[in-house]
């Protein structure tokens, strides 16, 4: 075989084998950096989330003038655990009573709240008188405050009602409940011993018919 005929049919040997491989890589089974394994996927394929984008916003719509006011809250003081809950009374009241003392409770935290329920749903109207007494003594200033709840079918009681001890008589009303506010003792040398309760935070079942202030 003449020389120049071996030359020309290297070269289209040669010509053949990279197209072979170039179609072999094209389609997978031979990747370029060496052989490899291709296994078919049998199993279903992989879900992805799909997180969608929000909509262009409209250039026309209006910017908030100010941000929104922040509100924080007022910090709590720590209550004393030895102090009295708050509590919820329910009496259950005897109209026809005039002989029995009036139960007394006491409401001296102003975060306390007392609510009253009449069990047997008595007929009659509230009465209320905020009582209060001032002593000037040795020592200092004395004072106190408290609020009696009376019971009673007429439509109104005035201070006129109310006797000398601050208590409506018996025969108008019948006492059911009387609420201690506390007592504070102001010193000559300025300092105070316990605190008044200014602002109760009183409920009823029922609307208050009168309120009378007495001072003793």
């Amino acid at each position: 075989m003449p020389f120049d005929s071996l030359i020309y049919g290297l070269v289209a040997a040669g010509f053949c084998l990279a197209a072979l491989t170039t179609l072999r890589r094209m389609s997978g089974r031979a990747p370029s950096g060496g052989p490899r394994e291709v296994h078919e996927e049998t199993g279903p394929l992989p879900e992805f989330s799909v997180l969608e984008t929000a909509p262009p916003r409209d250039a026309s719509a209006a910017a908030p003038a100010e941000p929104a006011e922040t509100v924080l809250a007022e910090e709590v003081e720590e209550r004393d655990p030895q102090a009295a809950e708050a509590f919820n009374l329910t009496l259950d009241i005897d109209p026809a009573r005039t002989a029995e003392e009036a139960e007394v409770v006491s409401l001296l935290d102003p975060r306390d709240v007392l609510s009253l329920e009449f069990a047997d749903h008595p007929s009659g109207r509230l009465h209320v008188v905020h009582g209060s007494a001032r002593a000037q003594l040795d020592t200092g200033i004395a004072s106190s405050a408290w609020i009696d709840v009376y019971l009673s079918d007429r439509d109104r009681l005035t201070a006129e009602d109310v006797g000398r001890s601050g208590e409506i008589r018996a025969d108008l009303a019948t006492h059911i409940l009387r609420i201690d506010l506390g007592k504070r003792h102001e010193k000559r040398d300025g300092t105070v011993e316990g605190a008044i309760n200014e602002e109760p935070e009183i409920y009823f079942d029922r609307e208050v018919a009168s309120e009378i202030d007495h001072a003793v």
